[in-house]
């Protein structure tokens, strides 16, 4: 049961901290001109830009949300958030970072609701085959 709780919540801070950047770059997000600085396995490019005149990197992939013919030194917008520049993103957040979390939260409750009534389940004992038979009606 242990292993179910650490694992719902592995999955629940790994949604917090995707939202936590998308929750900015959703309310105060800019668009920043970027350069494709790497390239990666999967399709995934590492991206360079300055805010605030520091340096910060960021990744994207090709195909999701980047170009699907992007190459290195290829100049892109990306969404940067005003007051945390270290949050980017290729392209802004579809809907609302809050709902997003709210839906984690209750996949995550759903998760460990099933988990322990199955547990529960297995854990009742069985009565022998040969007892219900002997004695149908008790």
């Amino acid at each position: 049961m242990w292993l179910v709780a650490v694992l719902a919540a592995a999955l629940l801070i790994s949604a917090l901290m995707h939202d936590w950047s998308e929750i900015w770059i959703y309310q105060d997000g800019r668009q920043r001109p970027a350069t494709i600085s790497a390239g990666r396995s999967h399709g995934v490019f590492e991206y360079e830009y300055v805010a605030n005149g520091v340096h910060y990197s960021g990744q994207g992939q090709s195909g999701r949300n980047l170009s699907s013919n992007t190459r290195v030194g290829q100049s892109v917008l990306v969404w940067v958030s005003a007051s945390h520049p270290q949050f980017s993103s290729p392209e802004m957040p579809i809907f609302s970072p809050w709902v997003e979390l709210a839906i984690a939260v209750a996949l995550v409750g759903a998760e460990i609701v099933a988990v322990k009534n199955l547990v529960r389940i297995y854990r009742t004992p069985k009565k022998p085959v040969e007892a219900a038979i002997a004695a149908p009606g008790s």
